[in-house]
């Protein structure tokens, strides 16, 4: 009965984000070419569409989020491979978020480790997303006038594991394993109120168990936060360079 039950809420999730594409497409179309081709826009009314354009990119986001998650929850995922450095994912990553780090002041510390250790065999538009999610997570609940995000990695007993590490507001230790459950947000007192969707970690331990591997958060309230990445190590270790 579960399942099933499951299954519908599944369905429905996908119906509504589908339904709410094709309106969602249309306004992203329509509005910047409003902010571009009509003159003498006054200033509220400049405001208003400025406020419209960032409001539907946010909600297109959500629903991209959506769609994506009822994809990956209905276990009809189809990974594409491929033998991967740690350190270009992490760049690459970085590289999609430049913009956002930069409006954010964000520092971002790559060591040395991630081009030391074998390579992991992943889906990298997948795996991009997990570490997107989660470096934006760590600059976004953030409350701190220096926001220091820290990538590294290390071997052990034939897996690899990359490190996410931040100095921000850290988790609860009542709400580590919770984080990881779709739709669930930690009370908005705790994070200044913050807006989320709640799909950003669930999905990335969907994909990270999709991978044979694991996702899990060790923190420490004020001191900030440790995502770790679990990869099965599919190449050797890299020779150390001195």
């Amino acid at each position: 009965m579960e399942k099933k039950e499951e299954k519908l809420k599944r369905n429905f999730l996908s119906l509504v984000s589908h339904k709410l594409k094709t309106p969602l497409v249309s306004l992203s179309g329509y509005i910047p070419l409003l902010l571009e081709d009509v003159p003498n826009l006054n200033e509220f009314q400049l405001k208003a569409l400025k406020t419209m354009k960032s409001q539907t990119e946010r909600l297109t986001l959500l629903v991209d989020k959506l769609l994506n998650f009822t994809l990956l929850e209905s276990e009809s995922l189809e990974l594409k491979r491929v033998e991967t450095p740690l350190h270009v994912l992490v760049s690459d990553t970085i590289m999609h978020l430049k913009k956002y780090i930069d409006e954010k002041k964000a520092i971002i510390n790559r060591d040395s480790s991630l081009k030391n250790v074998g390579t992991v065999c992943v889906d990298p538009d997948y795996m991009r997303d997990v570490l997107k999610n989660i470096t934006e997570n760590a600059i976004k609940f953030n409350t701190k006038s220096e926001k220091n995000v820290a990538f590294s990695a290390r071997e052990y007993e034939g897996f690899i594991y990359l490190d996410i590490a931040d100095n921000g507001l850290g988790v609860p230790s009542e709400e580590q394993e919770k984080i990881f459950t779709k739709f669930y947000q930690i009370e908005e007192s705790f994070t200044g109120q913050v807006e989320g969707a709640g799909l950003g970690l669930a999905l990335a331990k969907i994909i990270m168990n999709a991978h044979g591997g694991s996702i899990a958060v060790r923190s420490v309230i004020g001191q900030g936060s440790r995502f770790t990445l679990k990869f099965p190590r599919t190449s050797e270790p890299v020779p150390h360079q001195p």
